[in-house]
């Protein structure tokens, strides 16, 4: 049933405290205003904590929530968008390889570059925990000892902390 542009008399409308709308009619039929905001979905009983409103706050709500899912379909649309797009560039980035020499004639092409960090920490390449994703999925010692080893790039020092250029690790993780 769709939500009309008023109620009928005799309609009681309850808001719980979890966050849902609900209406009470006449004939003693309860309903549940549906999270797009345009529907009443049919519903056994009351909850059994929240507070009485009136029908120009249970529309008002109804509005907002049809505003909120217009909203919410147009970040997800950009959002899927700019997922696509990063993907993209980060399959370009992988394709192109660089020219073994250039021609002073050649022309240079320069590409969008992704929005990622261009620096990593050990923290980020290598699991600390079962839970946490990484990179790699090795240990910072297992890294250490590679990077001692010369099998992993080596790392540059910032003050106390050593970072790694993300392009290198991916380089790692792709060969």
């Amino acid at each position: 049933m769709n939500v009309p542009e008023s109620f009928p008399g005799g309609c009681k409308f309850f808001a719980s405290f979890s966050g849902d709308e609900f209406v009470i009619f006449p004939d003693s039929t309860i309903f549940r205003l549906a999270d797009n905001g345009e529907e009443l979905v049919p519903h056994d009983e009351l909850p059994q904590r929240g507070a009485p409103m009136t029908e120009r706050a249970f529309l008002v709500c109804a509005s907002d929530c049809r505003a909120f899912a217009a909203i919410n379909a147009e970040l997800v649309e950009l959002l899927d968008q700019l997922v696509r797009k990063e993907m993209l560039l980060v399959q370009e980035r992988r394709k192109v390889k660089a020219p073994a020499q250039t021609s002073p004639t050649e022309a240079v092409v320069i590409r969008e570059q992704p929005r990622y960090p261009t620096w990593v920490r050990v923290s980020d390449i290598c699991r600390t925990s079962k839970n946490q994703t990484s990179i790699l999925p090795i240990s910072p010692s297992t890294w250490w000892k590679g990077v001692r080893a010369g099998t992993f790039p080596p790392a540059v020092k910032f003050g106390r902390a050593s970072l790694w250029k993300l392009a290198d690790v991916l380089e790692l993780v792709d060969s």
